[in-house]
């Protein structure tokens, strides 16, 4: 008798204790692993930059071989709660990644590698916006034709998230190998320290324009923290004659860079392809 007056009253608590304990417990992981709808997350804008260049043998392949290293950084808005979501990236078997890795505002990702596909797990805090950032370094590899002539491409997906995609920029820095294409002698030079002999004829220049410049127009400006400026003749010569084709059209070019420019984009069937491919001369 004395035990049951004991416990009467203590009961209803106890049982309120233990279902917010409960609750609690099934709460946290639900909201840690809630994963996002996609139509709350909205890719506001999409910047990226590719970069051309010979290794100089401190990436872990040989010297002068063609390389490409890519940032990408895009920015999220969620439009719901709190949740997580995954983000993939797949390489080409011919085309592999030697370096990978991901941040959400400047703080590391772990990135998870399955067969050719890399996977993030990012978390998108509710009602704010995040920018999620990847470096990666690629080998470019020929594509036939005697080992001649080198490309690389890369998708350029609209579609996944809720529209629209503000700004979407795509550059691609020419600048080392242009640099690299300098310092290449010309047709007929002698080798480097030996002199002209007597009655040789001189160089011959480099070839000539074969292709032209794009004719194509973008629906905006560089933003204000791309100086404006005419790129030099000699650049477009290395162009015309070196590069035969970029995609899509429509590209402007920028000193040494060639970029592209969309806004407001709403049609997520319109993914397009990066093209560029140009004449190995170092090969």
């Amino acid at each position: 008798m004395v035990n049951r007056m004991k416990l009467s009253p203590r009961s209803p608590q106890r049982g309120w204790v233990l279902l917010w304990s409960a609750l609690l417990l099934l709460w946290i992981p639900l909201d840690l692993r809630a994963y996002c709808r996609p139509h709350h997350l909205q890719l506001v804008s999409v910047r990226r930059y590719y970069t051309l260049f010979l290794s100089s043998g401190r990436e872990g392949v040989g010297v002068g071989q063609p390389l490409l290293r890519e940032t990408g950084l895009h920015r999220f808005r969620n439009f719901g709660s709190r949740c997580m979501a995954a983000i993939y990236w797949k390489e080409l078997p011919e085309r592999p990644y030697l370096e990978f890795r991901a941040s959400v505002d400047g703080s590391p990702l772990l990135v998870e590698k399955g067969g050719s596909t890399y996977t993030i797990r990012a978390t998108f805090p509710g009602y704010e916006e995040i920018e999620v950032r990847t470096d990666t370094l690629q080998r470019v590899v020929p594509q036939g034709f005697g080992g001649k002539i080198d490309f690389f491409e890369d998708r350029i997906m609209w579609g996944g998230w809720r529209p629209p995609i503000e700004d979407y920029w795509i550059v691609v820095d020419l600048g080392k190998m242009y640099a690299a294409y300098q310092q290449k002698p010309l047709v007929g030079s002698p080798p480097p320290g030996q002199a002209p002999a007597i009655g040789q004829a001189p160089p011959t220049p480099r070839p000539t324009p074969a292709f032209g410049l794009s004719s194509g127009s973008l629906p905006n400006l560089p933003p204000p923290s791309v100086p404006r400026s005419t790129p030099p003749p000699t650049f477009q010569q290395f162009l015309t004659s070196q590069v035969i084709q970029l995609l899509p059209v429509g590209y402007r070019i920028e000193g040494n860079r060639v970029w592209w420019h969309w806004k407001q984009i709403y049609d997520s069937d319109g993914d397009k392809r990066l093209h560029v491919e140009w004449r190995a001369w170092y090969r």
